[in-house]
């Protein structure tokens, strides 16, 4: 072997790298790599043959170049640390950049380090509250019975704090959805750090992980160690700007940038609180209000859509609106769906509506 990464031999535990395919014309030395990619465009394309009119959701851990056409991603193990849960965030980054939106790890952790305690309960809680905009999210864990940290197992507060996090999640649903349809049209990502969006600010470029942009909309301050959740307030920076509260509207951080744009948050610790979340300058962004227990509840007969608007300096907001059934596939819907554009400048609101090509334009 030229080189050994890792100190283990490439064929542990898995195929030989002597096994040939293809009746001898390949051999697995060459194509290992191309197992996961190989496998997720093969389900897909079962799928898609055999429910020709239903998206199919299909995951791996096993992916390549290319994987993202055919699959998502999750990320795999992860121990029950809080260290473990600050570097998820950096590995969905990842992921995104890799043409892969859909990814996320296994939330509170797959190996649950020992017995249950108050600080591990915290973590967990803390973690689903993160996973409130994971773009994938999922509980998932090793058999150790005494390390049972399911939401239903926990205390009251930490359950609330859980049960507000699944809430906020459908409440903003639509809104991912809607940039995951722009991603798998024109490219992109939605799952950010701050530099992405402010590359001329050179703090964004430290600390990646304390917060990161969701959907190109909201910038998200999670709580990521034990000692932030025994303090009333955490610091978090902001580049410059107005900043809308999206949990409270009243609430604007003004940021100059630089030394002036670290700012204290109150850190979430109440019973009805949820984690820390502002709408970008410049940015619209979609609530769906209700009451909600799963996807299938999020229909817009019952439960409308709020567009909450932030302008910049100029005045300007702009926003994107898909909407559909959320798994009938557009090649069977043709135009059974909804797409908007919606821009704020001066004192008029302009929706385009994109998949049938009209113009509407409103005075206020």
């Amino acid at each position: 072997m030229p080189f050994i990464p890792g100190g283990e031999q490439l064929d542990l535990m898995t195929l030989s790298l002597n096994a040939t395919l293809d009746g001898g014309k390949l051999s697995e030395y060459n194509v290992h790599s191309l197992h996961g990619l190989k496998m997720a465009e093969g389900t897909n394309k079962f799928m898609t043959k055999y429910q020709p009119n239903k998206k199919p959701f299909i995951m791996t851990k096993n992916t390549f170049a290319g994987s993202g056409k055919y699959s998502q991603h999750l990320l795999g193990e992860t121990h029950r640390t809080w260290e473990n849960m600050t570097n998820t965030i950096a590995g969905v980054m990842n992921f995104n950049m890799f043409g892969i939106p859909v990814t996320g790890p296994d939330t509170c952790g797959y190996y649950s380090q020992g017995n249950k305690t108050r600080e591990t309960e915290e973590l967990c809680a803390r973690w689903i509250q993160l996973a409130t905009y994971y773009p994938f999210a999922r509980q998932h864990r090793d058999d150790n019975p005494e390390g049972a940290l399911e939401p239903y197992l926990m205390t009251e507060l930490y359950k609330n704090w859980t049960r507000n996090a699944m809430h906020q999640r459908l409440n903003v649903a639509r809104h991912f959805y809607t940039c995951l349809y722009k991603v798998s049209q024109d490219g992109g990502t939605c799952f950010d750090p701050l530099l992405f969006h402010f590359p001329e600010d050179d703090v964004t470029f430290n600390n990646i992980e304390h917060s990161f942009i969701y959907a190109n909309t909201l910038k998200i301050t999670p709580v990521l160690d034990y000692e932030t959740s025994k303090s009333f307030y955490q610091r978090s920076y902001f580049p410059k700007g107005e900043w809308v509260n999206f949990n409270d509207l009243n609430d604007i951080v003004k940021s100059k940038g630089g030394e002036d744009g670290w700012k204290d948050l109150h850190t979430p610790s109440g019973a009805q609180d949820v984690i820390n979340a502002h709408i970008m300058p410049g940015a619209i962004m979609l609530k769906q209000e209700g009451s909600f227990n799963t996807t299938s509840d999020l229909n817009l007969t019952n439960n409308p859509i709020t567009l909450i608007a932030n302008r910049d300096s100029q005045g300007y907001a702009s926003g994107l609106a898909y909407l559909d059934d959320g798994e009938t596939s557009e090649k069977i819907m043709g135009e059974n769906y909804e797409y908007y554009e919606f821009i704020i400048s001066g004192n008029s609101i302009k929706k385009w509506n994109k998949n049938n090509g009209k113009f509407n334009s409103t005075r206020g």
